[in-house]
């Protein structure tokens, strides 16, 4: 049985917590889970543990907003190549339904000016 999402948290510049639901990229590679047609925000990133807390932490390698999360996952994505190379292995992803594209790209704004992810730079292949 394959395991279910691990829950964690981006903060954005705001202050705002985003709650996001983090998949292993191995799972997600193999076709699970089927992400639902739903909009919102996704991040490719890169799971670390904090020796703090003991929970992992989550390093956004790429930020995005999507209509659907059906549409713009992995391998197809234009900046897989380059969270892949910055080692990627979890995708985020923080469901909005019912959101508008300025909602959903406010969010997404908010993660990358507080991370700066290597991939959401335009220099970044």
């Amino acid at each position: 049985m394959a395991a279910g999402p691990k829950w964690g948290k981006l903060l954005g510049e705001s202050g705002h917590l985003y709650p996001f639901k983090f998949y292993a990229l191995n799972m997600v590679l193999r076709g699970f889970p089927k992400f639902t047609d739903v909009p919102g925000v996704y991040t490719f990133a890169k799971e670390k543990h904090n020796n703090i807390t003991g929970h992992p932490d989550y390093d956004p390698l790429y930020v995005g907003e999507t209509k659907s999360f059906q549409d713009r996952i992995v391998e197809t994505h234009s900046h897989w190549e380059c969270a892949d190379k910055h080692g990627s292995n979890y995708i985020g992803i923080y469901e909005m339904p019912d959101s508008s594209p300025d909602e959903r790209k406010a969010v997404e704004d908010d993660i990358i000016d507080k991370y700066v992810p290597p991939c959401n730079k335009t220099s970044t292949p």
